[in-house]
């Protein structure tokens, strides 16, 4: 099987190289590299007379990669030039300055727009079968999840947007399914009872809807409980009304 082979090319500006890339067709690179919004698109368009693509050398792709690495620092064309990235197979990573740039706009970006782009991606992959997620992803994931404070607009405006989308049975199913298999510790079962408190005082006298109550219904129908759950919950409704009736004498007692 003959193997495919890679042009590296130079962007000439007037006697000066400005950008070391690789590609299998140039005319087509060509294109793709006017036809950029960013900085280096912007320059090819005004300096389309003082600028020339010539092809340096051809071979084999492992060959021409590392080729491309070595002549971006040789020529030092990430600091002087376009190149934004080291070059190379799968080494496409961004200049120090530029993560700082993309790391500031992620910083100080909206909570709109934080929302609007999950929303985007998350209509991208509907319909879309998932790829299985490695322990050792889910693991990061999940590091990187603790250590992210969330502004409360940011919160509300999240909170607001995962509203909107439906959710069908079937996933509702599987995430009833993965938190029966989830163990928390004690310090997060204390957190969890706090937070449900002052919902549940902050929901006081409020009365439900009946949309929420047909949420409540379907989310209860077919569920089942076991003995230990069904004694806390005896138990929690004595206590509760244990505290009703010691406040029943005083309630009489202002009201005569």
């Amino acid at each position: 099987m003959k193997s495919a082979c890679y042009n590296l090319y130079f962007v000439w500006h007037l006697g000066q190289v400005v950008y070391v890339g690789v590609t299998k067709n140039l005319k087509r690179r060509i294109a793709e590299h006017k036809k950029a919004k960013g900085v280096f698109g912007q320059f090819l368009r005004r300096e389309e007379g003082n600028v020339e693509f010539k092809i340096v050398t051809i071979g084999p792709r492992s060959y021409i990669y590392d080729l491309e690495v070595k002549l971006i620092v040789a020529l030092g064309v990430r600091d002087v030039g376009f190149n934004l990235s080291a070059g190379g197979i799968g080494g496409r990573d961004p200049h120090p300055s530029t993560r700082e740039k993309i790391s500031e706009i992620l910083r100080t970006r909206s909570p709109e727009l934080h929302a609007r782009w999950w929303r985007a991606g998350q209509e991208a992959q509907r319909g879309k079968p998932r790829k299985p997620v490695s322990p050792e992803t889910r693991a990061k994931l999940s590091e990187v999840g603790r250590g992210r404070k969330l502004t409360p607009e940011q919160k509300a405006v999240l909170i607001e947007a995962r509203r909107k989308i439906p959710m069908s049975d079937e996933s509702r199913q599987k995430l009833i399914e993965r938190n029966k298999a989830r163990v928390y510790s004690e310090e997060h079962k204390a957190k969890s009872s706090v937070m449900l408190i002052a919902y549940n005082k902050s929901r006081a006298g409020v009365p439900l809807t009946l949309e929420r109550r047909l949420q409540l219904s379907r989310f209860h129908s077919g569920r089942k409980v076991s003995e230990e759950t069904r004694a806390r919950m005896r138990e929690a409704a004595r206590e509760t009304w244990r505290r009703r009736r010691s406040g029943l004498p005083q309630v009489a007692s202002a009201i005569e």
